[in-house]
C-alpha cells in the first residue's frame, strides 16, 4: 500500500482542464471559480483514476484528505453527497474551506 493511500487518507481525483487544476492548486476550490469554469459550483471528486479520466480534459488533479475529515463530511447536511456507482464525491460550497484546509499531496497529472 503506498503512502497516499492509507486507511487514514483517501486518494481523491477530479477531471478538469490545466487552467482550472492550476487554480485550485495555487488558490484552492471557489464555488465562482468553478462556476465561470462552467460547473454548478460544485467540486466532484473520485477515488477512480479511470473514472476520472472520462472527464479530464486534459488534467486530473489529485490530492490525499483524511478518511476522518471525509466520514465528517459525509455525515453534515449540504457539505458532500457520496454517489453511486463507485466512490464519487459531489463535495458543496460549503465544504471548500475545509477541504482547502485538509487537503495535501496535491498534484496535476496531464491526461491524453
Amino acid at each position: 500500500m503506498s503512502s497516499a493511500q492509507t486507511p487514514a487518507n483517501v486518494r481523491l481525483y477530479h477531471g478538469t482542464d490545466i487552467i482550472s487544476a492550476t487554480d485550485i492548486l495555487q488558490n484552492g476550490l471557489n464555488e465562482q471559480q468553478a462556476i465561470i469554469a462552467g460547473g454548478d459550483g460544485h467540486f466532484w471528486a473520485t477515488t477512480d483514476a479511470a473514472y476520472c479520466n472520462w472527464y479530464a480534459k486534459p488534467a486530473r488533479l489529485e490530492f490525499d484528505l483524511p478518511q476522518a475529515v471525509l466520514q465528517d463530511l459525509l455525515s453534515k447536511p449540504f457539505m458532500v453527497n457520496h454517489v453511486e456507482p463507485g466512490d464519487n464525491y459531489d463535495f458543496y460550497p460549503a465544504s471548500f474551506s475545509i477541504l482547502n484546509a485538509e487537503m495535501t499531496n496535491k498534484r496535476i497529472v496531464s491526461v491524453t
